[in-house]
């Protein structure tokens, strides 16, 4: 038995779950703001081509 510090294995496991979603998140706004569009080569964000679909930042 511990006295201070423990933690259940079920709240590590929603920190880990917590800590991947705000990372995928993290690489969607990377992938958004930086990369390029394969077809106008511009940025994602200003892409007007229509192969850049703005709905995927939001999943």
């Amino acid at each position: 038995m511990c006295d201070r510090g423990c933690v259940s294995q079920s709240v590590v496991l929603l920190w880990i779950l917590a800590l991947l979603l705000l990372e995928v998140q993290h690489l969607k706004w990377i992938w958004w703001e930086y990369w390029d569009c394969r077809r106008c080569a511009v940025k994602h964000k200003d892409c007007a081509c229509g192969a850049t679909r703005a709905w995927v930042m939001f999943l």
